[in-house]
């Protein structure tokens, strides 16, 4: 069973207690439906959903509801139809040019405004969510509807990026947290902690592997620096002067000599007495400048 499916199998199975809420699940489930006359039908991919959907409708509009089978694009589909007069007109009134939300669906308690959102993933909403791939899209087929539902996840607080696709326009989300947002306001509470904890696993491999990114390129960098270091002192050393450039400086430059690959940290560790990293480098930085000045004499 696939992310979406879990989702809406979770929707299905907690229809609304109240009349309010179970009339806002069943105009959402009808939101992109077609309206002909008086006629209502929907066509849904799966068997199962189409049976819902009769029983929904049948119970909240007292109407008889057929299903039948019907063929798109060679791909078998199951219409669900009644008569009923009234609410044609109001899903037809969606496509007029000032439709406005408001006409279409009242919210008369705190709990309706979820189960119209439930509604309409249940008719037209999909969610995959793995690594690289975090896409949540309703595909609309009607595109005022699409602009009106798009307006009113705006207004929620959660604008969508909207894309035409062939036959349908798509309002989709790909941040994570933007799916966290919309699956809240759906309360999908099983897909919202599933996502959310896929997130979080996520963001600790990326946090570990920069961790890790960093420390590799800070070793570069520290061995690259005791090359440079090295060299300079192979300069010295090779003019006869290692010896004669006082204390301090020959004490690092031998201490380099012997632990090529320890840090500059280490290495003022190992000072009689100890000196400060940022002592040792100074004297690095006066053992390389007079390795250049030994070298532009040759």
């Amino acid at each position: 069973m696939t992310f979406s499916e879990n989702i809406k199998r979770e929707f299905i199975e907690q229809i609304p207690g109240k009349t309010c809420c179970r009339r806002a699940l069943a105009y959402g489930m009808l939101f992109d439906a077609n309206a002909e006359g008086d006629r209502v039908f929907i066509d849904l991919a799966d068997a199962d959903y189409a049976e819902f959907y009769k029983s929904v409708f049948e119970r909240q509009f007292s109407k008889a509801v057929t299903v039948s089978s019907v063929k798109k694009a060679g791909r078998e589909h199951y219409r669900v139809e009644f008569i009923f007069g009234s609410v044609a007109k109001r899903i037809s009134a969606l496509d007029k040019v000032d439709a406005a939300m408001k006409d279409y669906i009242e919210f008369k308690c705190n709990f309706c405004r979820m189960s119209f959102l439930r509604g309409i993933f249940l008719s037209r909403g999909t969610l995959t969510f793995s690594a690289g791939n975090n896409h949540l899209e309703y595909r609309i087929q009607h595109p005022s509807r699409a602009k009106l539902y798009a307006e009113f996840l705006t207004a929620c607080g959660i604008a969508p990026k909207i894309i035409n696709r062939k036959g349908a326009v798509g309002l989709y989300y790909k941040k994570a947290d933007r799916i966290e947002d919309i699956l809240n306001l759906l309360q999908a509470n099983n897909a919202f902690f599933e996502v959310m904890n896929r997130r979080i696993e996520r963001d600790i491999i990326m946090q570990e592997n920069r961790a890790v990114n960093c420390e590799s390129v800070n070793i570069m960098k520290s061995v690259a620096t005791a090359q440079k270091q090295l060299r300079a002192i192979e300069i010295i050393e090779n003019a006869g002067l290692l010896d004669k450039i006082g204390h301090e400086l020959t004490e690092s430059a031998r201490l380099r000599l012997e632990h090529h690959s320890s840090s500059l940290s280490e290495l003022a560790a190992m000072h009689e007495p100890p000196i400060t990293k940022s002592t040792l480098n100074n004297r690095f930085a006066k053992i390389m400048k007079m390795a250049e000045n030994i070298a532009s004499k040759k």
